[in-house]
């Protein structure tokens, strides 16, 4: 995916409905940034910077080097590991009638635990399109 893609899509991540409201944003003209999403032009580095800001993205991302939209915080990987551990929980339980170390659950409990963690990445996933994930920063210095 070049920069142009990656940039169209960053924007729309950030949540700007339109070309004109992210030029806006960046401070540049529609035009000048419909050219850099065309890849008739490519902005500076300056310019990848301050777009980057805007979006909450990382220059990486845009650029290329990553293909996730900022490096993973320390905060990112004890969430992933979490999200991890229930998975594993979930799977591991239906057969824990068989195995001493597991506690077997009732389905009830499955449910519950089923649904709190599908709402837990229904809130998650609804951050990270405002912009507010993780929670404590961004990750970048």
């Amino acid at each position: 995916m070049g920069l142009g893609k990656r940039l169209a899509k960053a924007r729309e991540r950030a949540g700007f409905k339109t070309q004109k409201d992210a030029a806006k944003a960046v401070g540049i003209s529609l035009s000048v940034l419909n050219r850099y999403e065309k890849e008739v032009n490519r902005p500076d580095w300056e310019m990848l910077a301050q777009i980057a800001k805007v979006y909450d993205v990382s220059v990486d991302y845009l650029v290329g080097n990553i293909d996730t939209f900022n490096w993973p915080t320390k905060k990112d990987e004890q969430n992933s590991d979490l999200d991890i551990d229930v998975a594993n929980f979930l799977v591991l339980v239906p057969s824990a009638e068989d195995r001493e170390e597991l506690v077997p659950v009732s389905e009830e409990l499955r449910e519950k635990i089923a649904i709190a963690v599908k709402e837990y990445r229904r809130e998650r996933k609804a951050a990270i399109q405002r912009g507010e994930w993780p929670p404590t920063g961004n990750g970048r210095s």
